[in-house]
């Protein structure tokens, strides 16, 4: 915790919870875009299965390479929110351990608290 900028618990705290608050603001974006790409599948599944006449070919193959990039997408959005979880977690549990800290180190300098 000795690091320069992080003279006191209450800095350290306010700076986990901007970071948490980071995080929340990627989840929230990502969310959205996994709803979105979520709807979008089937619409452009649907949209392949209308083109099958031959002189469509092109088309259909362009749309069967949005399906592949777009659950492509989706499933790297799963891992960025499997990650982002992990960082709420581990940010969290820091939050507490910097809280916890402080608290025994002012219980230590105020013996008279200890006594109640």
């Amino acid at each position: 915790m000795r690091q320069p900028g992080n003279e006191t618990a209450d800095v350290v705290l306010k700076k986990l919870d901007e970071q948490y608050q980071k995080y929340k603001f990627m989840e929230l974006n990502l969310a959205q875009k996994k709803r979105r790409l979520k709807n979008q599948i089937p619409e452009i599944k649907a949209m392949t299965l209308e083109i099958l006449v031959p002189h469509k070919q092109k088309k259909k193959a362009l749309l069967e390479k949005r399906i592949s990039t777009a659950t492509r997408n989706l499933e790297s959005l799963e891992e960025d929110l499997d990650f982002l979880r992990d960082q709420f977690t581990t940010t969290e549990v820091n939050m507490a351990r910097v809280y916890n800290w402080d608290v025994k180190r002012r219980n230590k300098d105020d013996p008279s608290k200890n006594k109640a």
